[in-house]
């Protein structure tokens, strides 16, 4: 079991590390497309790319917390629900991605 714990990847959000068990990463183009009578398909205007929606599935119990890999489990917990509180904008660390400013815009524990 121990060799479980030390093999965890190690995310982030501020100063507070966790593990996490999924993470999707979402974002698409914004775009306009111009339509032409009697002419196939369309001329497509790029407009950009939205923000990234980012959702990840964590790791919050006591196992890790004795472990001390990933800090403490109920205060670190709380502070990231402190920081969606008060709409913090923080760096992320996603393992898949890299590191990123976000806030917290959607919280469920």
């Amino acid at each position: 079991m121990t060799a479980y714990f030390d093999s965890l990847s190690q995310a982030s959000f501020g100063a507070i590390a966790f593990a996490w068990k999924s993470i999707s990463i979402r974002s698409s183009l914004r775009k306009h497309v111009h339509e032409y009578r009697h002419t196939p398909g369309g001329a497509l205007e790029k407009q950009g790319r939205t923000v990234y929606t980012i959702r990840m599935s964590c790791h919050f119990d006591e196992t890790l917390n004795a472990k001390r890999k990933f800090g403490n489990y109920p205060e670190n917990l709380a502070s990231i629900r402190q920081m969606f509180e008060n709409e913090k904008t923080d760096a992320l660390y996603v393992p898949t991605y890299g590191t990123i400013d976000a806030c917290i815009t959607d919280y469920n524990s």
